[in-house]
């Protein structure tokens, strides 16, 4: 580590300054005097380095602190993932040098596997000669693709598309318990009824807008845990759809073209909405999935409005901050993702529709029973028919005649 400190450093240190930076680049306690004890002990009679009016630096002739330093050299103790970040971007190691400092301390500990994963999967794909010189970290590779592909299997079968008639009940029982929460007791009055409506319709319009950028930011969060996946391959752009059809990771063709389109069409959504939100604006997934039975629940001492408002604030800041009709992109990335799915179908094909025409129904349903809403769903009906294509074009239409 003294050694890899020297070699960045652009002036000779003391080795209080030593001692500083290898706490701050590998979250190591080393003291002064500790440092002082290496350099006198083994460095300097190795002529390792040069101790000059307490100063130390390497010799002008001194070749790079190799990775089997580095590898060999750290003590007990992990890393943060910044600072290896840090080493390993700059440390002027090659993607075979960074194998085999994977291969010493993940197993250790002291680097976690998800960062090391993360890193380094990608070229142990392609590299035969590290996969032979490193069998324990591409075992543990391995083990972590197949980990993360079952898991795959659950997350999507958790995201539901759209359960339009469960969600319109909550939105509605949530715009009333506003109203009430407002203390607007006077449009309850005989012969407000006008005016209830004007301000249930409020409520209802932000709810709607907080219930679509839920949808999206869920989307989005499943489509980055794919995305820890796909990006370990090599074009990991389109990998979903060019495995689908065969092509690729043997493990991942065999894996994806088991899914049904159902499953793969929420796949190809999530990975779109993935590509729409970046990291830092995603919010927390489990408060995204308790949003809609949380609807339902508003009132009373158990879950009252305001603990709502509190419960979701980053959610209603987002959506209120958004020009974008929430809506709309939902629905275009949606028809989009299904036409896809659809296009990449193998033979047998499953119902791949069911779920929309589900959905399609539920809304036709809530377009009979809520005037209020016709005209905004409608609209909206009319984008996912339009979008869908031939042959579903013909099989949506009939479910709003």
């Amino acid at each position: 580590m003294i050694l890899h400190v020297l070699q960045f450093a652009d002036q000779p240190l003391t080795v209080q300054e030593i001692a500083r930076r290898i706490g701050a680049e590998f979250n190591e306690s080393a003291t002064s005097e500790q440092v002082t004890d290496s350099i006198e002990s083994s460095l300097l009679p190795a002529g390792r380095l040069v101790f000059e009016q307490g100063l130390s630096s390497l010799p002008e002739d001194a070749l790079p602190a190799t990775t089997e330093d580095l590898a060999v050299a750290l003590t007990p103790g992990p890393g943060d993932k910044a600072t290896w970040q840090r080493v390993l971007a700059e440390g002027g190691y090659d993607d075979c040098g960074r194998s085999l400092i994977f291969d010493r301390l993940v197993p250790l500990g002291h680097i976690e596997l998800d960062f090391a994963y993360n890193f380094q999967r990608r070229h142990l794909r392609h590299c035969a000669n590290c996969r032979d010189l490193y069998p324990e970290l591409n075992r543990l590779f391995l083990e972590r693709d197949t980990a993360l592909l079952q898991s795959f299997t659950q997350l999507v079968k958790g995201f539901r598309l759209f359960a339009f008639q469960a969600t319109a009940e909550g939105v509605e029982h949530a715009a009333y318990q506003g109203l009430l929460a407002e203390n607007r007791m006077e449009l309850f009055a005989e012969g407000a009824e006008d005016d209830l409506e004007d301000e249930l319709d409020e409520q209802r319009a932000w709810l709607w807008r907080l219930v679509y950028w839920r949808h999206l930011l869920l989307a989005a969060s499943v489509g980055r845990e794919l995305t820890v996946y796909s990006s370990t391959h090599e074009n990991s752009e389109g990998a979903w759809a060019a495995w689908r059809q065969g092509i690729g990771d043997a493990e991942a063709v065999k894996y994806v073209q088991k899914l049904t389109e159902n499953q793969f069409a929420k796949m190809l959504l999530a990975e779109n909405c993935a590509d729409i939100f970046r990291a830092d604006r995603l919010i927390d997934a489990s408060l995204l999935r308790s949003l809609l039975p949380n609807l339902a629940r508003i009132g009373g001492d158990e879950f009252p409005y305001d603990h709502f408002e509190a419960a979701y604030a980053p959610l209603i800041r987002l959506s209120n901050s958004e020009c974008v009709d929430g809506s709309a992109l939902w629905y275009r990335l949606l028809a989009s993702a299904i036409v896809q799915a659809e296009a990449l179908a193998g033979s047998p094909r499953d119902e791949s529709l069911t779920e929309v025409k589900e959905m399609l129904r539920d809304m036709k349903d809530q377009i009979d029973s809520n005037s209020a809403l016709q005209m905004p769903v409608i609209d909206l009906l009319e984008r996912v028919v339009k979008l869908l294509g031939e042959p579903s074009k013909v099989e949506a239409e009939a479910y709003l005649t």
